[in-house]
């Protein structure tokens, strides 16, 4: 999914912020979402992006670490002090016990030492990794499944295959039309969000992702939609985009906040596709 850092920069204050974030970390992780791309819209000057875009950074490392690792892998910084007030993100790979169990899969913080690979997985003691070559996925951090309690070793696993999901990853453009350029081909449905859409049916969202193998969902500003934005941008949105959705008809409010259309299309589309 995509959606503008003005979406973060219209809250006053970094509580707010930071509880924006959250909300969108959090429920982009409820539906799977792989990736978060973030954009500048044009509605904000471009120093209040890249500050926006840090504070996001900073909170997603620190919501996607693994909160036995936390103290080791997330730095004291200014701009965290609220994360203590945020409800836990609790994927299901973060579910651990405090004690080792035997085929528990964890994150692991990985280290070579005299010839071993050794995994701090929040436990008292080391996990010793009898793989030749373990993989890590960011930050040192690798998954491990733990083989023997007793001796306390592990072997490294693939996420990809045993499907582990580790929650959105981040990536930024300059703007939306990059986004969509970069997305046009034939294994990739874009759909747009709007209110002047088109409300579909079940079966236009079946026959949009059908035999496509990825779903990417662009979501406008707080001070413009998608079709304003690409106007600002001197492009079409209906050029590009083939689905432009109102996912949210017979709205009784004046206004839908990003973070609340962003769980209602989300928890549609994957309703729908699973019909």
């Amino acid at each position: 999914m995509a959606l503008p850092s003005s979406v973060i920069s219209i809250e006053n204050g970094l509580l707010l912020r930071t509880l924006k974030i959250y909300q969108i970390i959090r429920t982009t992780a409820i539906f799977g979402v792989e990736k978060i791309i973030v954009y500048h819209d044009g509605f904000i000057p471009l120093s209040l992006h890249r500050r926006v875009t840090t504070l996001i950074k900073k909170i997603h490392k620190y919501l996607l670490t693994p909160p036995y690792l936390r103290r080791k892998l997330v730095p004291i910084d200014k701009d965290l002090r609220f994360v203590g007030a945020l409800p836990p993100l609790r994927l299901n790979v973060f579910d651990v016990s405090s004690t080792p169990r035997l085929n528990e899969i964890r994150i692991c913080l990985i280290r070579r030492t005299g010839g071993k690979v050794l995994a701090d997985c929040g436990l008292k003691k080391e996990v010793l990794i009898v793989d030749s070559v373990c993989d890590t996925i960011g930050d040192r951090l690798g998954i491990v499944k733990i083989i023997d309690t007793r001796k306390m070793i592990g072997r490294c696993i693939d996420r990809n295959k045993h499907k582990i999901y580790l929650g959105p990853s981040l990536s930024y453009e300059h703007r939306l039309k990059d986004i969509v350029d970069k997305n046009l081909d034939e294994d990739t449905c874009i759909v747009g969000t709007s209110r002047y859409g088109s409300v579909p049916a079940p079966s236009d969202v079946k026959t949009a992702v059908s035999g496509k193998n990825r779903l990417l969902v662009l979501f406008g500003s707080p001070y413009g939609g998608l079709y304003e934005i690409a106007r600002n941008e001197n492009w079409d949105l209906s050029d590009k985009i083939k689905y432009v959705w109102n996912t949210i008809p017979g709205q009784h409010v004046k206004t839908i906040r990003t973070e609340e259309a962003l769980i209602i299309t989300l928890g549609l589309i994957n309703l729908l596709i699973r019909k």
